[in-house]
């Protein structure tokens, strides 16, 4: 038994093979839906998501309507969660749980777009994002507070953390740059990658990363 890793496959795809994922926060006894991700693909990242129009606005509709809040409410109660993300599909009409991930990753962050999503999807998309966000953020506000009123807490951060903070963003988005560069330089690569090579530590000494 130490050794078992899967007991089985619960397969959740629709008719045409279209798998789902969703993802919602649990914030004390608020469940904020976070992400619906589909795809072809049993196991689900965002890199292997479709991002076609009728996908987005399934995803916009689930972030907006929370239809499932009642049911993970309670699964949330059951496993004595108060923070986390619980992942999850459907199947015959009912939850799957996957997980509930108790340190998740919340967004992106200062990190670049990853470039998957067509460009003319993204408002479609951020409109659902942002209504995220503003619900996660009255959430943790209401668990900090208890209903007392208090004042904001200040945040300080060192010069020096704050610069390498800042380097390391700009590295990030030269990196991405480089990286949507290489599917057009195709027989360049190899002057791109000695070019890469001969630069990047010149970058990370001066921070000159944009």
């Amino acid at each position: 038994m130490k050794d078992l890793l899967v007991v089985e496959f619960c397969d959740t795809a629709d008719r045409e093979g279209v798998f789902r994922k969703y993802a919602a926060f649990v914030v004390g006894s608020e469940i904020i839906p976070r992400s619906l991700s589909s795809g072809p693909h049993w196991s689900l990242k965002h890199n292997r998501s479709a991002f076609t129009r009728s996908l987005v606005l399934e995803e916009r509709a689930y972030l907006l309507e929370n239809p499932h809040e009642q049911a993970l409410r309670r699964i949330c109660e059951i496993a004595r969660v108060e923070y986390g993300r619980i992942d999850y599909a459907l199947r015959d009409g009912g939850i799957q749980t996957w997980e509930i991930n108790l340190n998740p990753i919340i967004g992106r962050g200062r990190r670049p777009s990853s470039g998957a999503i067509p460009e003319e999807l993204q408002p479609l998309r951020r409109a659902g994002k942002e209504h995220f966000y503003r619900r996660f953020q009255a959430a943790l506000e209401a668990v900090d507070l208890a209903g007392r009123e208090a004042p904001p807490i200040p945040i300080r951060y060192r010069s020096k953390t704050l610069r390498r903070a800042r380097a390391a963003t700009r590295l990030a988005r030269t990196r991405s740059r480089w990286a949507g560069l290489s599917a057009r330089l195709g027989p360049f690569r190899r002057l791109r990658d000695l070019i890469a090579a001969r630069l990047t530590p010149h970058l990370l000494r001066t921070g000159r990363t944009s």
